[in-house]
Formats: structure tokens, sequence, C-alpha cells
């Protein structure tokens, strides 16, 4: 069982990594076996929804993509709630993105914020078991891309 302040601290480890740009820094918080839940809209008959990773190979694409897409990619911790006794700790953060490119009319360059809300599962050594993310914008709009090429295919 981890303690609240420990579970405090991995939750900080854990987004530090993601802020240095450096995947394999992000690699090494999770546990080889991590579901990674990013959630985004779905249509309940759609078999392969965009946002649930699974793997420690499904975090390094995710992330590679992000990066790909953004120049800057910052992650500010706003608030952690610990809950010892499950080994979770909810994450409140606010995120600034620069994209690369225009991204869905938003201009290249322009850094904009959102808030996201995260759950994380930690086994006893400290290593995220799974991570359930509600809010992440560009996660958001690809699961719209991805519902308008459900209903293409469904169309054909």
């Amino acid at each position: 069982m981890l303690t609240a302040e420990r579970l405090r601290e991995i939750v900080e480890e854990h987004f530090a990594a993601e802020n240095s740009r450096d995947v394999q820094s992000i690699i090494d918080t999770v546990d080889d076996h991590v579901e990674y839940h990013v959630k985004s809209p779905s249509y309940p008959d759609d078999h392969s929804p965009f946002g649930v990773t699974s793997g420690s190979d499904g975090v390094r694409k995710l992330w590679e993509n992000m990066y790909l897409t953004f120049t800057d990619y910052h992650i500010e911790l706003d608030d952690v709630l610990t809950y010892p006794d499950r080994n979770q700790a909810f994450a409140l953060v606010t995120i600034t993105a620069t994209p690369k490119e225009d991204f869905e009319g938003l201009p290249a360059g322009k850094p904009f914020r959102y808030s996201v809300a995260a759950l994380c599962d930690y086994n006893d050594e400290g290593l995220m078991t799974r991570e359930t993310v509600y809010g992440n914008m560009p996660i958001v709009i690809w699961g719209l891309r991805r519902m308008h090429a459900f209903l293409d295919a469904e169309a054909s």
C-alpha cells in the first residue's frame, strides 16, 4: 500500500516525465501492462473507438504522436487527491499546448490551454497500472475524427 505522500510524489514524477518530452521517462513511470484510457467520444457500435491504449508500447505511441503534433506540451499539476487504501490518485491538471501546424483551425505556434482530470492507479512498487483521462482536447478531437471515419465506412 502506498502512502498519500508517496502517491503525490509519483503523480508529480509522472507528469514531470510527460513534460520532459522524453518518452522513455514516461515509460519508466508505468507498468509494462498499463491500461491508458484517454476518453474520447465514440459511437456505441464502433468496436475500435479512438482513445484507449494498452501496454507501454501503446503509451509510447500516444506520446510520440503528441510530441509530433505539439512543439510544446506543458502539464501543470493543479491538485492531487490521494486514496492510499486503493493506491489511487485523482489529478487535476491544466495543459498548455502549442500546435506545430494548424490544428483544427487553431494556428500553428499559438498556445492554447485546457483542463484535464486523470484517475491514476498504481501498484505497490509505485508504477502506474491504469490512467483514465477525461477532457484531453486533442484526444477528443481525434475521437471526433474517428467518428467521422466510422460514419464514412458505414456509408460505403
